[in-house]
């Protein structure tokens, strides 16, 4: 049985991702892998990472603490002391901003590399 290449999750496309951006440049001359392309994929790559692994799970804290706090603010027992308005996550410094569409992007230029006439599955 044969199987997609491309992990469902999104863990599993940042590691798929950031794997395809390390190897491009190996096969750059045998498949005609520009530098804009490459450009592109590591781009892709980082951004994506950011967003997995660094803003998703920063904003969905803040929204468990905003949360907390509403419901707090809304039922608390009278005399409950007021807690600290949350406050928005601060954030490392984004990579370079890409295009959305990473995903299709990225498969539509996997998809050139498997058509080229150099590309071996052991690549």
């Amino acid at each position: 049985m044969k199987t997609y290449y491309l992990p469902k999750d999104d863990p599993g496309k940042v590691f798929w991702l950031k794997n395809l951006s390390s190897k491009t440049p190996t096969y750059a001359v045998v498949l005609d892998i520009t530098p804009p392309e490459q450009t592109s994929v590591e781009n892709d790559s980082a951004m994506y990472e950011y967003i997995v692994t660094t803003m998703h799970p920063a904003y969905k804290t803040k929204v468990q603490d905003i949360t907390s706090f509403k419901n707090i603010m809304r039922d608390g027992p009278l005399g409950t002391p007021t807690p600290p308005i949350p406050v928005a996550p601060t954030l490392p410094a984004a990579p370079t901003v890409v295009n959305s569409g990473i995903i299709p992007r990225v498969t539509k230029f996997v998809q050139r590399l498997k058509n080229h006439p150099n590309y071996t599955v052991n690549m």
